[in-house]
């Protein structure tokens, strides 16, 4: 299993499992206290939305891994990216309202919740990404360079450690 992440209301689990041996990697969601483990859709690396209704991940397609969403029950799955370059770590905005993520394994970019326009905000791959509290900034740790920041517009990039691969914000008010 990897990386596990809690549904908005922290009742909930969803994780990626792939087989030791290789092969499909399925997202499975369970209950906070690891019953009712429920095998619900093909991909992996699930982030969960503010508003705990859509669940984002990755999944082949064909000609690369793409990013999708889909309800936590596994209906209604949605493919939002598509082409050849593989998009990884979806991970969704404060508001809901955007999803940022790696592209091209160069590239972190932003579009748009339920797919559509991509925009470019740093011209380097990140091996996780985390959104600051108010949605306006991206922590982004690009391989071997520490933790940076940058505005969602792509504007202010600022370094601020020489190591570090797995940025995460504290939630307000802790």
């Amino acid at each position: 299993a990897q990386r596990p992440v809690w549904s908005p209301d922290g009742r909930r689990i969803a994780v990626s499992r792939e087989p030791a041996s290789g092969g499909t990697a399925f997202v499975w969601v369970m209950n906070a206290d690891g019953s009712n483990q429920t095998e619900v859709f093909e991909g992996r690396d699930p982030s969960w939305s503010p508003d705990g209704s859509r669940i984002a991940f990755i999944r082949w397609d064909g000609s690369g891994l793409q990013i999708w969403t889909a309800s936590p029950s596994g209906a209604n799955v949605q493919q939002l990216t598509e082409g050849d370059p593989d998009h990884m770590y979806p991970t969704w905005s404060p508001d809901g309202r955007q999803l940022a993520f790696e592209y091209d394994h160069a590239l972190v970019a932003v579009m748009d919740g339920g797919g559509g326009r991509r925009q470019v905000v740093a011209n380097q791959q990140s091996w996780n990404l985390s959104w600051s509290p108010d949605g306006r900034r991206l922590a982004i740790a690009p391989s071997g360079g520490g933790i940076r920041l940058v505005n969602v517009d792509g504007s202010g990039s600022t370094q601020i450690t020489k190591v570090g691969t797995q940025p995460a914000w504290q939630p307000v008010g802790w």
